[in-house]
């Protein structure tokens, strides 16, 4: 015998019961977590949408409307007929009760869900014409699917809910306790402005070619590993040379002298010492180049499950492998989509690298826009921020609009913050460790 799918009729009956005997106390309630399609009997579906229909047309809800309403749709039998209907207003369910049936409802349908792609999935596999590549490729698909419906209809928090939240926040705040709103960059004039990278935001870091993006990421994980651990997926470089970059940074030794062991006494002395320090740092790095964007998200997953990661680094965007989509365009939206969702799924900040297009070379103060952003506006509309690094040095400027010289800084420029200020960074610049650091210490002369 078959197995019925997940299912409860004594819950659906509870819902409609609610909605037709007290409209307005439960109507709302229902609708913030249901829709047609969470129903699994027809006839339920069916009564659903006439409720619906009504408050559409701004009619009241009763059994007298519902079922008139039936009638001239024709769909009044599909229903169960008008004895049905008045089976449904006979059972007794408290009106304070149409929530939890609501959710008892929902999550039968989300089973119901699951067990439908995992019938999908077997179909899949059972395919010859597919290899095992595209059956996973597909299949995290069916599951994203369901996930993206699922999660439009999760229930939104309450003002209750949010307010007491915020007022535990407020009260830890007076009592004295430092509030973390995220993983701290390192550097405190950009701290300032984005309150650190908050859990969840998808964070665009993006620039011109040899402007120092991979170096600055590297030193916001080398900075924020001293407190939480990092992941890292490096598409590009491999991670032995992106060890190295880390250990020039510590250590203030030129990265080429490094690979190429020509070092004083004292230099290896200070790498000695450095090795010990990095060896403890939780960065974990994975390197495999080319990966898709399933494979990646895979390996996200178990990072943070494993090694409970706080910080994911990807190095970068465009190098990911796309999933089939009509255009380039089509194919970086879709991962830029697919990071975003990550970001929230695993609670922790994602930081991309990017590369900008060439307009920014064309323009006369070398300035990056958004616009500016290669090959998809959805990485400007997905990000919670973007930053662009500008070394105005490399374009031979001198001289910034204040006059102070351009030689050996950078600008971080915040161009997108959905949380904050937007503005402009000045950051330190050592090109022999390719290390960033705070503009003022270097400034006074104590880097």
């Amino acid at each position: 015998m078959t197995t019925p799918p997940p299912n409860s009729t004594d819950a659906e009956i509870a819902v409609l019961h609610s909605m037709i005997s007290y409209p307005d106390v439960c109507i709302s309630a229902v609708m913030n977590i249901l829709t047609e399609d969470c129903f699994y009997k027809s006839q339920h579906k069916i009564i659903f949408n006439s409720i619906i229909r009504l408050l559409a047309a701004d009619s009241a809800v009763n059994i007298l409307t519902v079922s008139e309403d039936l009638k001239n749709t024709g769909k009044l039998e599909d229903a169960g007929g008008v004895y049905y209907l008045f089976k449904i207003q006979a059972a007794y369910y408290p009106s304070d009760g149409a929530e939890d049936a609501a959710r008892i409802v929902f999550e039968k349908y989300g089973k119901r869900c699951l067990r439908e792609s995992g019938k999908r999935q077997e179909l899949l596999a059972d395919d010859p014409s597919t290899d095992m590549f595209e059956v996973l490729e597909q299949t995290e698909t069916i599951i994203g699917d369901i996930k993206d419906k699922l999660d439009k209809m999760r229930p939104a928090p309450t003002m209750f809910s949010l307010s007491r939240e915020s007022f535990e926040r407020m009260a830890s705040a007076a009592e004295g306790e430092i509030l973390q709103t995220g993983i701290p960059s390192g550097f405190c004039d950009l701290d300032e402005i984005t309150g650190g990278f908050a859990w969840k935001d998808f964070i665009i870091l993006a620039a011109r070619p040899s402007m120092g993006k991979t170096a600055l990421a590297l030193n916001i994980a080398r900075h924020a590993a001293r407190e939480v651990p990092v992941g890292i997926f490096s598409l590009e470089m491999s991670a032995s040379a992106l060890y190295n970059r880390i250990l020039s940074a510590e250590t203030g030794v030129s990265g080429v002298d490094i690979k190429r062991n020509r070092l004083s006494e004292q230099e290896i002395s200070s790498i000695v010492s450095a090795h010990g320090l990095l060896a403890e740092l939780p960065i974990h790095i994975d390197d495999t180049p080319g990966q898709s964007l399933l494979a990646l998200k895979s390996k996200a997953k178990r990072m943070k499950r494993e090694k409970n990661v706080q910080l994911i680094i990807i190095d970068y965007l465009q190098l990911i492998t796309p999933p089939k989509a009509d255009s380039r365009e089509a194919q970086i939206s879709a991962i830029s989509r697919n990071l975003k969702v990550m970001a929230k799924e695993l609670n922790v900040p994602v930081i991309a690298l990017s590369q900008l297009n060439r307009e920014v070379d064309k323009r006369p103060d070398k300035t990056p826009h958004l616009a500016d952003l290669r090959e998809s506006g959805s990485l400007e509309q997905d990000a919670d921020i973007v930053m662009f690094v500008n070394r105005l040095e490399q374009y031979g400027i001198e001289n910034y609009e204040d006059g102070s010289a351009t030689k050996d800084t950078a600008q971080i420029i915040i161009a997108k913050n959905r949380e904050g200020e937007i503005g402009t960074v000045k950051l330190a610049w050592n090109r022999y460790c390719t290390k960033f650091s705070n503009y003022e210490t270097w400034r006074h002369g104590n880097v």
